[in-house]
């Protein structure tokens, strides 16, 4: 990490926290401190330095802004040499801006690599902008250059130079018009448009349509049209006239001249993320159909009741005809929550993706999606969750408290239980025989006295004595959890009943698919995962990544279809690099089916390691199994 990466995270105004910066910067509080203690060395020189704030953290402190502005600007376009990813990206982010050829001596010397590492480069870069419908040419003796269509150098454009954060004075031209500009009046007119022809759209979709007139502002000012266009299909008039409404203000606001292949491209744009309103009955229904057989296959893969939840059709029914509109115009969003929504629900996350699959099986038209545009599907999934998690506590309607504690203590513990689960009867008792206590018949039993259990016929949770706050989310979880597994008697530690000796290595060789692969090998010869179980985890990781934060990775497979739940772990003592990102442990998970909030209690398991750097260091060094399965209860406690 370099400095002007922490310089960009503090700030002036407002002290920032250690923890804060961790987390952000994903590196250790050493090497936070480094930085500053370089950064203050050289603060005479530099125009600032880090100034700490007690018990509130570190603050960004400006002592000559000729000389901080001067070393941002010199700093920021920096590409860091080591990292080739970090190339790739900032030849695309130029590449993107340039209308005529570079050579590659310029080009080199602006990164500060080899002519053979540019080369070789190159080569990746090749591949990476034909999935962007983009080409790089090369001419002897000019250098190189990208083409493609306009719709498909606006939409790079957009993405990798508009919404980059990186190598911001390389874009001075971009920004210092954008600067200049006052969008508060556009934002309104393209509000009242939407609000005059009856449409209701969301943020994201809003700020997209922004982003898309921000970009046609700007190259309509450097002359810079659309080229001649056609779609795949005729768009309704209703668009056209919104789009021509706001290319004639824009013509009168900014005096700019406009030709009428924008007026076309704009209303593909606004069809792309508004047409749900007008969707014929006909293909509604045919859609709604389809959405009713992919979600009955759903059920059946990971035994879920996705199928009964009109609402989830409604909302699956209002994303994916938008969806569909936008794919035809070669239209995709950025998500920017995609980290959050596919970290911390990771079990929807792999929904959505099976969802998408069965989709471009059975759907006539086909078509690719990118990880953000899942993650959005993902959250309609994530809802239906959220509503079956309250069905299920609603479903509990007596619940015992077993207990030998002392009255005042006992009522105050029925309270605290009344309050979380209010539907439900509440009782209390102390501990008498097991007939006795079938045959009051509760739905749940709440005991502080650890007792032979196995003849109950309802779940039984150990509970403390007193409860705080966390505690009673947490018998909140392990009631909804025993209504995804069938699980009888709920300890405290699920998680880490998952982690076998069997499945436990500490390697120093081999790449990160080699060694997901070797382990899930292992585990089929186990028996404990499928046959196809090392293939269908490979299918899941070569689609997108399930490379988590601070060197946590978490692959699985395309389904769920554990011959018993298991979780793999691999430590790599040697560098291991995936995806661009360091991977320093490996949690391979393997499922039964149906046990999806499992899954999603797996997740939680991950996103607390990444909350607690120290246990995750300590499990990273782990020696042993069972050092490391010790330091795994101390987080799933």
């Amino acid at each position: 990490m370099s400095v002007v990466e922490l310089v960009c995270v503090l700030k002036k105004d407002i002290p920032v926290s250690m923890e804060h910066l961790s987390s952000v910067l994903s590196v250790s509080d050493r090497t936070i401190r480094s930085l500053i203690k370089q950064i203050n060395t050289l603060k005479e020189s530099q125009g600032f330095e880090v100034v700490t704030i007690r018990t509130k953290g570190y603050q960004l402190r400006v002592l000559d802004e000729q000389r901080f502005q001067s070393y941002i600007t010199n700093t920021s376009s920096t590409v860091e040499l080591s990292n080739r990813q970090q190339r790739i990206s900032f030849l695309l982010f130029y590449l993107l801006q340039q209308d005529q050829f570079s050579s590659l001596q310029s080009i080199s010397d602006i990164i500060g690599v080899s002519r053979n590492t540019l080369i070789s480069d190159l080569e990746v870069l090749e591949v990476v902008v034909k999935q962007i419908d983009l080409i790089l040419v090369r001419r002897s003796h000019y250098g190189i250059r990208l083409t493609g269509s306009e719709k498909a150098v606006r939409k790079a454009f957009s993405k990798f130079v508009v919404h980059s954060n990186n190598y911001i004075s390389m874009t001075k031209d971009y920004f210092d018009f954008i600067e200049k500009v006052d969008l508060s009046e556009l934002k309104m007119v393209l509000k009242k448009t939407l609000e005059s022809n009856h449409l209701t759209i969301t943020q994201v979709l809003f700020d997209s349509l922004m982003d898309h007139l921000r970009v046609l502002l700007y190259r309509v000012s450097i002359k810079n049209y659309v080229s001649t266009q056609s779609t795949s299909q005729p768009l309704n008039v209703e668009y056209v006239q919104m789009a021509s409404t706001l290319v004639q203000w824009i013509r009168q606001r900014f005096q700019l001249v406009i030709p009428m292949e924008e007026v076309d491209y704009l209303a593909s744009q606004i069809a792309g993320k508004t047409s749900v309103q007008w969707i014929d009955e006909c293909e509604k229904e045919e859609l709604l159909q389809l959405i009713d057989e992919l979600l009955l296959l759903i059920d059946e893969e990971f035994v879920t009741k996705f199928s009964l939840d009109d609402q989830l059709k409604e909302a699956l029914l209002m994303h994916m005809y938008p969806l569909i509109s936008r794919m035809t115009h070669h239209m995709l969003l950025n998500n920017p929550l995609i980290d959050e929504v596919s970290s911390r629900y990771a079990n929807v996350f792999l929904i959505a993706l099976r969802f998408y699959e069965l989709w471009q099986k059975q759907y006539d038209k086909p078509f690719d999606l990118s990880r953000d545009e899942i993650g959005y599907l993902a959250l309609h999934f994530a809802g239906n969750i959220e509503r079956a998690k309250q069905q299920a506590l609603h479903r509990i309607k007596r619940v015992l408290i077993i207990s030998d504690i002392g009255r005042g203590n006992l009522l105050l513990l029925k309270e605290k239980i009344q309050d979380l689960l209010p539907r439900s009867i509440v009782d209390f008792d102390s501990m008498t025989g097991i007939d006795e206590i079938n045959q009051q018949d509760p739905h749940l039993i709440l005991s502080t006295i650890t007792f032979d259990d196995s003849l109950i016929h309802a779940p039984v949770i150990y509970i403390k004595e007193i409860l705080d706050e966390q505690d009673l989310h947490q018998i909140k979880d392990l009631i909804i959890l025993k209504t995804y597994i069938n699980r009888n008697i709920i300890k405290q530690r699920v998680i880490a009943d998952l982690f076998d000796s069997r499945f436990f290595r500490i390697s120093d060789q081999g790449g990160y698919l080699e060694l997901i692969d070797s382990m899930a090998r292992r585990m089929m010869d186990a028996s404990v995962a499928s046959e196809d179980f090392a293939q269908l985890v490979m299918e899941r990781e070569l689609k997108f990544s399930t490379k988590y934060q601070h060197g946590i990775a978490g692959p699985h497979g395309m389904i769920l279809n554990g011959l018993e739940d298991k979780i793999g772990v691999i430590i790599p003592r040697h560098s291991v690099v995936y995806d661009g990102k360091p991977v320093s442990i490996i949690f391979l998970i393997n499922i039964c089916k149906g046990n999806l909030f499992l899954y999603r209690e797996i997740s939680k398991f991950l996103l607390a390691l990444m909350d607690r750097p120290k246990v995750l260091k300590d499990l990273i060094h782990s020696e042993s199994f069972e050092h490391f399965a010790q330091v795994a209860m101390r987080v799933d406690s």
